[in-house]
Order: C-alpha cells, then sequence, then structure tokens
C-alpha cells in the first residue's frame, strides 16, 4: 500500500523494484539489453518507464519534445546574436532562496526573420534572492549591452517587483510580459514546444553552452521534470514575438513561408 506498482504483464522480463523507487538500471541499459518490450514501454508510459528507470539521459525521442528537433550553430554565440534581427533577455523571476524552489532562468534569445529561427545564445539559471536577482539581471544585460537587447519579465508576483525596481534606476528597455494572456502555464509551454518541433530553434555547440543538455532536459522531461523555468523563459519570448509580428508575417507563418 502506498507504493506505484505497474502491472506485471507491462514489466515482464524486468527487474521489478519492490518499492517505488528509481530502479538501478538505467534507461541506456535497458535499451542496451534489447529487451523485446522497450519500444512499447516508452511509447505506452515515458514518463512512468523514465522515473522508473532513472530517466537520465532521457532517450532523444524523449517524452514532451523531441530533442531531436533542436538544431546547432556554428561560431561564437556573441556573432550569432549580433546577426539576430531582433533580440531579448527572457526572465522567469523566481527569487525564494531555498533547497526546493524554482531557480530563476534568464536566457538571451534572438531571431531571423529570413529565413524564420529563433536562436538560445546565452543563459543564467540559478536560485537567487531577490537583490542577487537585480544584480544579476544587470549584469547579464550589460555583458550584451552593446547590441541593445529588450528585456522581457512575466509581470506577475516576483517579476512585478523586478519589473518596477528596474524602472525606477532608468531600464527603459523592459517590457512587462502578461501571461495571463495567452491562456494556462501548459498552453503556453505547448505553444514553446510547437515552436522547437518546428525545426527552427537552434542551441550554442556544447563546447559554448554547458547549460545545452540542462536545458534540453527540461523540454523533454516537462511535466516530470524537477524544474520548468527554462521552458517557461522560452515560450515567453517564443510568444511575445508571435504576438508582436505584422499581420503580413502573421499570414506567413500560417502558410508556412519564411517571414
Amino acid at each position: 500500500p502506498g507504493y506505484f506498482q505497474m502491472p506485471d504483464e507491462y514489466i515482464e522480463g524486468i527487474e521489478k523494484p519492490s518499492k517505488y523507487r528509481k530502479n538501478p538500471v538505467t534507461l541506456l541499459e535497458l535499451q542496451k539489453r534489447g529487451t523485446a518490450d522497450f519500444d512499447k514501454r516508452m511509447r505506452i508510459n515515458p514518463y512512468g518507464t523514465s522515473a522508473l528507470y532513472q530517466g537520465r539521459p532521457t532517450p532523444r525521442g524523449g517524452g514532451f519534445v523531441d530533442g531531436s528537433k533542436l538544431q546547432t550553430f556554428t561560431g561564437l554565440p556573441k556573432h550569432k546574436a549580433a546577426a539576430c534581427d531582433d533580440l531579448l533577455i527572457s526572465v522567469d523571476a523566481n527569487y525564494k532562496k531555498t533547497k526546493t524552489s524554482d531557480p530563476v532562468s534568464m536566457q538571451l534569445i534572438g531571431r531571423t526573420r529570413n529565413p524564420s529561427a529563433l536562436f538560445v545564445i546565452d543563459e543564467v539559471n540559478e536560485r537567487l534572492t531577490f537583490p542577487q536577482l537585480k544584480r544579476a539581471v544587470k549584469k547579464f544585460y550589460a555583458k550584451y549591452a552593446d547590441l541593445r537587447p529588450k528585456l522581457l519579465i512575466e509581470a506577475k508576483a516576483n517579476g512585478q517587483a523586478l519589473i518596477d525596481s528596474l524602472k525606477e534606476e532608468g531600464f527603459m528597455r523592459v517590457i512587462p510580459f502578461e501571461p495571463d494572456k495567452y491562456g494556462s502555464k501548459d498552453t503556453r509551454i505547448q505553444f514553446g514546444a510547437d515552436v522547437i518541433e518546428s525545426e527552427i530553434v537552434y542551441l550554442p555547440a556544447l563546447q559554448y553552452a554547458p547549460w545545452r543538455e540542462d536545458w534540453t532536459q527540461e523540454w523533454v522531461r516537462y511535466g516530470s521534470a524537477l524544474h520548468d523555468d527554462r521552458p517557461d523563459a522560452f515560450s515567453q519570448a517564443a510568444l511575445y514575438w508571435d504576438d508582436t509580428q505584422s499581420p503580413v508575417e502573421h499570414l506567413k507563418r500560417i502558410l508556412g513561408y519564411s517571414s
């Protein structure tokens, strides 16, 4: 009683954990053994199987998003940023610095219009108090100040306090993001997932972005991952740009043409 247990026929041929806990066998080890029903298991319940068998690294096909749809851009990230038509820093703000609190996610994201693509260029992801958060935003902005990115911050709870504080100090490129305008959190995240599945989202090569695997994993495992700050910050940037397209750009996007 009190423990999750999968049906016997579902886990036939696999070491069955005695309690609801991670099996010492990893997903990759399980796959390498050539277990007959591995593909069926991942198709039916990727989250349950991933959780039971340690879940990292998540198979590239993933659960919520297919990680193989993410592209890689070449060259230095700042050079790519300078080549973008639009640039913003998207901030998912949280400033409760406890072991269980969500981290802050700040992402520098660029957009090109022809061809239409989004580039996640740099990020900060860590737990911060409010004073630390404010300093971190200013430091991250200063790193790219010569490119004049906009600063997009969710205008709710912690984010609103950050917006007000930055504006008082003269940050005029701060843009409040109103999340409720776009529906529930899951609806907003689904929009970001659809953009990724369109194969127009690019990340730096791993040598420039040690955070790349963590960024990808939060998307692949959304709904079962411990945190979802990265999907939140990316989705609000994608929604902001989609909402600020001209009617012509919007029509081209619907018809599948580059804007």
